[in-house]
């Protein structure tokens, strides 16, 4: 019996033993757990996290070059041309070849040049007959008004051909007929019907009101007594707060157009109002009309050419009209009655040889005619050659997106050099001393502002604190600030490149690495267990043709 009780006692403690050994592991457990669920929610808090950091305005230089690339061509070259009716005897000239200003190009049948100068003559003739009856045509000396409105533009002068106003500005004058100016606003909250006003580059105030709503663009309309037309005004709304501003245009423009004779006088003024039938211009010389100066014009080529044609037969031949070499030559058996046979001669001077290069839309308005470029053509030699740049085309080209334009960069054509070879040009936009600089990422922009925060609520992750500022050079890395900032002030700006790191480091501020022994997870390698990791690509981030010196390399 007492051993029975014994053997119970022993039972008991055993259990008691084996429960308390139970409970303290999952104390252990528990506490584990719980240690590891707040590395866990520590380390991915940081994830959400605001990525808005800051930056202050310092002082520093900044320069950035331009580099293009492009095939060169000779420049100034000069076609001559063998009339359609000569005959040629003999091709003295080959491609390639070295001339003299006089050297001959080609011998050439004295008769066919006898016939061809008779041709001419007859044609001549015939034109002189169109000039007397197109004398005899005469139109109106005074140009009226087509409609009622206010004088909002004159481009003709006294004394100018009126033909030459026409073909500079297509108008002689411009008209408002609805009485209204009109200035275009972007990203307003404007509503169709409210009232505005629109204060002028002088200060002067006109009342407005918004005629039309598009998308996020406001047309607002004002008197057209006054506002000088491409005025920059200024539009505020019916609480005095300004709502943007603009160019202003003519609302309802009629154009004044003319096609002959010469301006004698301007009958009116700028602003002043008139109507239907009042006279505008005044004119003489209405007895040369169009026809006339026309046949005139056609007339004086064919001298042109039978002067050249006089020149042929007195050498019997045709000859280099410059010094220099001949790129072409014409079709040596030609069939002159062909549309597609090549009749002429080109001849290039050999002094000086352009490359039209590609240009980003970021760099084209740091380019300015007269500026000085390095250029190498590989193909001649490892020299770099001293070229200027000539012209701007400010007509891009737009293709997948991205907008570019072309600088004509012209160099002194050098031994070996040939037309279509490939050559690279680096212009060095020059750099400004002690600028006020900011982070690029930190500058916001719109189609007519530009802009930075100064100001962050962390609580409510807010940025405020807008301020407009003007800007100078730039390269990928910082912005000049011309306007707008001090040094020392503090800029606010989402961090980007935040997106980039947050796979390699396992969210911004941290690794996976505080979780485990050597950066891991338990069981993992640095990684969440499973995945096989992340490696961003490598290279340029921007991908831009061009590099940059001082601050930002």
């Amino acid at each position: 019996m007492s051993e029975n009780r014994r053997k119970k006692k022993m039972d008991r403690s055993k259990l008691v033993k084996i429960i308390l050994t139970i409970t303290v592991v999952l104390v252990l457990i528990t506490v584990g757990v719980i240690i590891l669920r707040k590395k866990v929610s520590e380390k991915f808090a940081k994830n959400e996290e605001s990525d808005i950091v800051s930056a202050s305005v310092e002082k520093d230089s900044i320069s950035t070059t331009v580099y293009g690339s492009g095939q060169l061509t000779d420049d100034d070259t000069e076609e001559v041309k063998i009339p359609d009716a000569l005959e040629i005897e003999e091709y003295i000239a080959s491609a390639g070849d070295a001339v003299e200003e006089g050297d001959i190009l080609a011998k050439v049948n004295s008769q066919s040049v006898i016939t061809a100068m008779a041709e001419l003559q007859s044609e001549i003739d015939k034109l002189d007959e169109k000039l007397e009856d197109a004398e005899d045509d005469e139109i109106s000396s005074t140009i009226k008004s087509k409609v009622s409105g206010r004088v909002k533009q004159i481009f003709a002068e006294e004394n100018q051909k009126v033909i030459s106003v026409m073909y500079e500005h297509n108008a002689l004058m411009v008209l408002s007929a609805d009485g209204y100016m009109a200035v275009d606003l972007e990203d307003t909250s404007c509503k169709e019907g409210d009232e505005t006003t629109v204060i002028t580059s002088d200060e002067t105030e006109y009342t407005g009101r918004v005629r039309y709503v598009s998308g996020q663009t406001a047309t607002v309309v004002f008197s057209d007594d006054g506002p000088e037309t491409d005025d920059t005004v200024v539009v505020k709304d019916s609480s005095g707060k300004s709502i943007g501003s603009g160019k202003c245009y003519i609302n309802s423009p009629v154009t004044v157009v003319g096609y002959g004779g010469t301006v004698s006088s301007i009958n009116v003024k700028l602003n002043s109002k008139v109507y239907e039938g009042t006279s505008l211009i005044s004119l003489t010389d209405t007895e040369d009309t169009v026809d006339f100066d026309t046949i005139l014009k056609e007339r004086k080529a064919l001298e042109e050419d039978l002067a050249d044609l006089m020149e042929i037969y007195k050498k019997g031949a045709i000859c280099a009209s410059i010094s220099g070499s001949i790129k072409t030559v014409p079709d040596m058996d030609d069939d002159s009655s062909s549309e597609d046979t090549n009749r002429s001669y080109v001849l290039s001077p050999d002094k000086t040889m352009t490359v039209s290069v590609s240009v980003d839309e970021t760099d084209i308005l740091s380019l300015e005619v007269g500026q000085e470029v390095n250029v190498t053509v590989e193909s001649v030699s490892e020299e770099t050659f001293e070229g200027t740049i000539t012209e701007i085309n400010k007509t891009g080209t737009n293709s997948d997106g991205v907008t570019t334009y072309t600088a004509d960069v012209q160099i002194d054509k050098q031994t070996g050099m040939l037309e279509g070879m490939s050559a690279e040009a680096s212009i060095k936009i020059e750099g400004v001393d002690d600028a006020l600089v900011i982070p690029v990422d930190a500058l916001n922009e719109t189609s007519t502002s530009a802009y930075v925060y100064t100001a962050y609520d962390e609580e409510n992750d807010e940025l405020s604190g807008m301020v407009e500022v003007t800007t100078g050079l730039s390269n990928s890395n910082y912005i000049e600030i011309k306007d707008g900032l001090k040094e020392g002030d503090t800029v606010y700006y989402e961090d980007k490149s935040d997106d980039n790191n947050r796979f390699d480091k396992g969210g911004p501020g941290g690794s996976f690495g505080d979780f485990g022994e050597n950066g891991d997870f338990p069981g993992g390698s640095g990684n969440v267990p499973g995945s096989t990791g992340f490696t961003p690509p490598s290279g340029s981030s921007d991908g831009k043709s061009h590099s940059f010196s001082g601050t930002g390399d």
